[in-house]
């Protein structure tokens, strides 16, 4: 089988987008660039630990630019808290860690929140607890934007695959990958995206998203 192109950037910047090693660089850029397009400074990531192999230098680079970041690292246990202030010890922002449940109906979130990271966060999850996620992160008012990864050429529905991450689910899942412009979810457009269909050769197309918060969820009229 004849190898994919290799463009003369890959082999310039071999580490893909200064510096951060794939698999993440797509979520990298995202994040980045959704921080400075929504002048975020007060940020909160429900899955710190697994995003700990790129936020750091994220941070990096938004400092470069006087852009100073208040990051709250969230994770459901102390084991996985205690291993994610190991690895965002040498970030150079103001940081705060607590355990908390993104999935609980009454989860509490800090208050003044310009953005709620959730990159990651929907692995292995039904969509029932995906979508009460969103529906308290809706209700609690805290943040104005949450910011996740979204595969649009998704239904939602039960499948089996070879890659192993679209088995159903407990509710009928595709487990890691949800797609918020089907049902259940039916979302209204997103105030930025960034998304790879250019980018990646051979993946499957993803977006990362920044969605008003306010929005998700009209009242009913």
């Amino acid at each position: 089988m004849e190898a994919p192109p290799t463009s003369v950037y890959t082999v310039r910047q071999p580490k893909g987008w200064w510096g951060c090693d794939r698999p993440y660089w797509v979520a990298c850029k995202g994040v980045y660039r959704s921080i400075k397009r929504l002048d975020a400074v007060a940020v909160m990531d429900v899955n710190c630990l697994a995003n700990a192999d790129y936020l750091p230098v994220v941070f990096a680079h938004l400092r470069l630019e006087f852009r100073y970041i208040r990051f709250v690292c969230a994770e459901r246990d102390a084991d996985r808290l205690a291993a994610a202030q190991a690895k965002y010890r040498s970030v150079d922002a103001k940081m705060s860690f607590i355990t908390f449940d993104p999935f609980a109906a009454d989860a509490a979130y800090p208050p003044r929140l310009d953005v709620v990271l959730a990159i990651g966060a929907f692995a292995g999850q039904s969509l029932i607890r995906s979508m009460r996620l969103f529906r308290a992160l809706h209700t609690s008012g805290a943040a104005r934007y949450v910011v996740f990864d979204n595969f649009p050429s998704l239904d939602n529905g039960p499948s089996v695959g070879a890659g192993g991450g679209r088995v159903a689910g407990v509710g009928g899942v595709n487990k890691g990958r949800i797609n918020v412009y089907k049902g259940p979810f039916m979302f209204p457009p997103a105030k930025y995206m960034y998304e790879n269909a250019t980018e990646v050769y051979g993946t499957e197309h993803s977006q990362i998203l920044a969605l008003a918060v306010a929005d998700l969820f009209p009242a009913a009229t």
